[in-house]
């Protein structure tokens, strides 16, 4: 049965929030429905990365702890404080302009315990890594899914508010992993994250018919020219002040356009945006907090909402949300109780833990394994096409595992296109993954003692280690010819320094299985893998 996927998506822009805050109190009064109830997924970035968490977190009893309009005097209450003894221009120069401990506290205190996974609707929230160059980015349905994706609201609120030179890092520890993330705003790449939006609803497996209704709310547009006050000999110092709201801003644009040509008008209006142009009298600036700049960005998105079009555009979604609301109703309870159904119960895990032990001839630490649920009458979320997932394994192990284990996924539509690891640059693990990211979201590694003596080996575990948690790709281990006497041996051995035991222990106990339990059982465990990743 075809479905409307319902996306929000919300600009970073630092106390410029409160313009989207306002215009989603007005989607709630017209609807009378909280926003998480309106959308299937819901991501922001940066101050929209507040608003996502805030409109998604729960209360005690299960239900949306605040509305939009309650974020909004949050915004009010909470930001002077946050912005409060800047840095001078000369001091800022060196270090951030504001101290972080205080929009860290705010965002604890805001979030308390809850995590990714309470969230009542599924989020992404875009950050960048500034240790591994690489965006990382926060999704509630992957943290429901690994506990090393479940990091705390209040952590997640925190990082995605860490703007270069307004504010530090932050490093968060990953969950259950060892280790740390170091992460900054992800408005330096993601200012709009509209456009990770739509990719990540098109990894849910859409049905051919399926249809995308995508909002978006910016956080204001200056009006502010740049022709006279910023001459042209300008250069880095005095560039560097308007430079962060100019990327941002078009980033946010850049992305705007591409939705608007990738989602025109069919049958059905498919693409809002909703932006306010900014007066000159209230001032573009992320930070800026003066009750009466707060006054006029709350004004102009007022002013906005009561423009001719705005109002008919904004109607004319509302009764469409509404719509999609009760006619999608049954397949939205299917969801929830297809997932609740789903659980392993206590006994089952625990079963699998053991299992997992088996494996590796040692018990499995609980953090680290993963809790995966029953998916024998999951078969449909195949594609009738099939699926391509990725396969590395070194030459070794090529003729007694990897080809049995092709043809026996071959057999359930799973096509598993193998990759040969090896010394050379384009055959290492970080070439072959990071490849396999542009056309799969899974790949399957064999781990056997032929791999781990591969003179790179050491300096790949490390980076599948890291990889594992990064977002980018699922990374799905089997077992060959491995057991704990085997692991110390090897890493005697070879002396990692860059990859210790806990690395690989860490790995092989998020393996889905080991072939000593045959081709075609290993064959099924991984079907059961694939499927509840792509559910």
């Amino acid at each position: 049965m075809p479905r409307t996927w319902r996306i929000l998506s919300i600009d970073g822009g630092g106390i410029r929030g409160l313009i989207p805050a306002t215009i989603l109190a007005a989607i709630e009064d017209r609807t009378g429905k909280p926003i998480h109830k309106l959308f299937d997924l819901i991501a922001g970035t940066s101050t929209g990365a507040i608003l996502t968490l805030g409109l998604t977190k729960p209360d005690s009893s299960g239900n949306v702890e605040h509305s939009a309009r309650d974020l909004r005097d949050a915004y009010e209450r909470d930001a002077p404080d946050i912005f409060r003894h800047p840095a001078s221009w000369w001091e800022n120069l060196l270090t951030p302009k504001y101290k972080s401990h205080r929009i860290r506290r705010v965002m604890a205190h805001n979030f308390g315990e809850y995590r990714l996974k309470d969230a009542l609707t599924d989020i992404l929230i875009p950050c960048y890594d500034i240790e591994r160059r690489y965006p990382h980015i926060f999704r509630s349905r992957w943290a429901r899914r690994q506990g090393q994706f479940d990091f705390s609201m209040g952590d997640v609120a925190s990082a995605a508010s860490a703007t270069p030179t307004m504010f530090d890092p932050l490093r968060i520890p990953r969950p259950g992993a060892g280790g740390v993330v170091s992460l900054v705003d992800g408005g330096v790449f993601a200012n709009n994250p509209a456009g990770h939006a739509l990719a990540e609803i098109n990894t849910m497996l859409t049905a051919k018919d399926d249809q995308i209704l995508l909002v978006s709310l910016g956080t204001g547009e200056s009006m502010e020219r740049m022709e006279k006050k910023y001459p042209a000999d300008w250069g880095f110092i005095r560039w560097s002040v308007p430079m962060v709201e100019l990327v941002s801003e078009s980033i946010s644009e850049g992305v705007h356009r591409q939705m608007r040509d990738m989602l025109p008008p069919t049958d059905q209006r498919r693409y809002y945006r909703f932006q306010v142009d900014l007066p000159d009298n209230t001032y573009y600036a992320l930070d800026n907090v003066a009750k009466k700049n707060v006054r006029g960005l709350i004004d102009s998105a007022e002013k906005y909402l009561k423009e001719r079009r705005t109002r008919e555009d904004l109607d004319a979604l509302c009764a469409r949300l509404l719509d999609l609301s009760e006619s999608q109703q049954p397949l939205t309870r299917l969801r929830k109780l297809s997932r609740l159904l789903t659980e392993e119960p206590p006994v089952t895990v625990e079963r699998r833990r053991k299992t997992a032990a088996v494996n590796t001839d040692e018990k499995a630490p609980p953090a680290v394994v993963k809790e995966r649920r029953r998916t024998d009458n999951s078969r449909s979320a195949i594609p009738s096409s099939g699926y391509n997932v990725s396969l590395c394994y070194v030459a070794e192990d090529e003729a007694t595992v990897a080809v049995p284990l092709v043809n026996a996924l071959k057999k359930s539509k799973i096509r598993a296109m193998p990759r040969m690891l090896g010394d050379a640059e384009d055959s290492s693990a970080q070439h072959i993954i990071s490849e396999a990211a542009e056309t799969t979201l899974i790949t399957i590694m064999i781990f056997s003692p032929s791999m781990l003596k591969n003179v790179n080996a050491s300096k790949q575990l490390a980076w599948i280690f890291a990889r594992t948690l990064s977002g980018e790709n699922v990374i799905i281990p089997i077992i060959h010819d491995i057991d704990k006497k085997d692991i110390s041996d090897l890493v005697h051995h070879m002396k990692w320094h860059e990859a210790p035991t806990e690395y690989l222990n860490y790995l092989l106990n998020l393996a889905a299985g080991s072939t000593r339990s045959g081709i075609d059982t290993l064959a099924k465990r991984l079907l059961d893998e694939i499927i509840l990743w792509l559910r």
